[in-house]
């Protein structure tokens, strides 16, 4: 029979399991909870800014990771795979909805019984499935840091991309691309003097990166574009039409937002 007795929250535990990362490492983690969930849903539906749904995002990863490590240092696959586990893990779900307008030109009559050519336009509904998501590039670099010498006695030293890098890396913006990388800067070497990057100001590191030779820049680019995301390719086909489509999709903001 049960007994009266003040409530113990602590007796309500949280279900934990384990992610392996790309550096074959295992990291603890606990599924999501109601409350990062709302969170997650508040703003995607309540906010057209990409921040706030990446903050949302981060603070599930953030919280869900049980192991002593920090979470801005993981690659963008692993901080990604992290985040898909713990939803999963926590919704029950074990793939993930992705839906698509069918963009096939098709013969279009109109009330008039005239004929046009336009998109089918149709909803295709279809999935990812969980299991089957990959990195999203075959060579997967371990060097988190790298110099690039820029003439002799003066190079600088990149750091690997983080998850929060990955937005301005992969815009189609020139600029965009620039601060990412620029972003990476970890120190300036000249001779045997190593200057931190966070005691230079942001005119000089423009102005060093506009000293750089293009084909430095070059390699500076393949470097921290090189980024593992998550990625998965899914097959549909049209249900008005019956196109068939095959989408590879790449990134968190591809899969969730």
């Amino acid at each position: 029979m049960a007994k009266k007795g003040k409530f113990d929250i602590n007796a309500i535990s949280i279900p934990t399991f384990s992610v392996t990362l790309l550096n074959g490492k295992t990291v603890k983690v606990r599924a999501i909870v109601m409350k990062e969930y709302r969170n997650l849903l508040l703003a995607k539906d309540g906010s057209d800014e990409l921040d706030d749904q990446i903050d949302a995002i981060e603070q599930v990863v953030s919280n869900a990771i049980m192991d002593d490590i920090d979470h801005t240092e993981l690659t963008p696959y692993d901080f990604e795979m992290i985040f898909i586990k713990a939803f999963a893990f926590g919704t029950g779900e074990n793939k993930i909805r992705a839906n698509f307008q069918c963009t096939n030109q098709v013969t279009k009559i109109d009330v008039d019984g005239i004929e046009s050519q336009g998109p089918c336009a149709a909803l295709i509904k279809g999935a990812i499935d969980i299991d089957k998501i990959r990195p999203s590039v075959d060579t997967i670099s371990t060097d988190l840091h790298k110099d690039f010498v820029i003439q002799d006695s003066v190079s600088v030293r990149l750091r690997q991309p983080t998850f929060n890098d990955v937005s301005l890396l992969t815009t189609n913006s020139a600029e965009g691309v620039i601060e990412g990388i620029i972003r990476q800067f970890e120190s300036v070497t000249v001779g045997d003097v190593v200057s931190d990057i966070n005691l230079i100001s942001d005119e000089d590191l423009n102005e060093l990166f506009d000293r750089i030779e293009p084909l430095v820049i070059a390699d500076m680019f393949k470097y921290v574009s090189n980024i593992p995301q998550v990625q998965s390719t899914i097959k549909m086909k049209c249900p008005s039409c019956s196109k068939r489509y095959s989408h590879t999709l790449t990134g968190i903001n591809s899969f969730f937002i």
